[in-house]
């Protein structure tokens, strides 16, 4: 019953920072992806053999290297932002430690019957 209470109260606490952690999480993974489309692109753009004189023919080298550096930039922030949300996330998650677990029902600690005849036959003698 411990473990549901504590499980649910923990669930509860850190709701809302799970899901902000979730969700950039994921802009994170897709724009890893996206960079990693735009290096490939920018690869492809720089081997194409262009004529050097055509200053028209290095625009696409350009705008895909513009392209990733804008990619590259949203990805460092939202990488930033998923760490802090993280560590934001670890320090709201209740530590619940059980110290001490009770035991019922207690045992009744009984005199025997030898042994309350012979107290109480030396009792009885004083």
């Amino acid at each position: 019953m411990v473990d549901v209470a504590t499980a649910f109260y923990t669930k509860t606490k850190t709701q809302r920072s799970k899901a902000n952690v979730d969700v950039l999480q994921t802009k994170a993974d897709s724009l890893e992806r996206l960079l990693n489309r735009k290096t490939y692109a920018t690869a492809a753009a720089q081997d194409l053999n262009l004529n050097p004189a055509r200053s028209l023919a290095r625009v696409p080298l350009e705008m895909e290297t513009r392209d990733k550096m804008v990619v590259q930039t949203m990805y460092a922030e939202v990488i930033k932002n998923l760490e802090f949300s993280k560590l934001t996330m670890a320090q709201e998650t209740p530590i619940i430690q059980i110290i001490d677990t009770p035991v019922f029902p207690l045992k009744k600690i009984r005199l025997g019957k030898v042994k309350g005849i012979i107290t109480g036959g030396m009792l009885a003698g004083f």
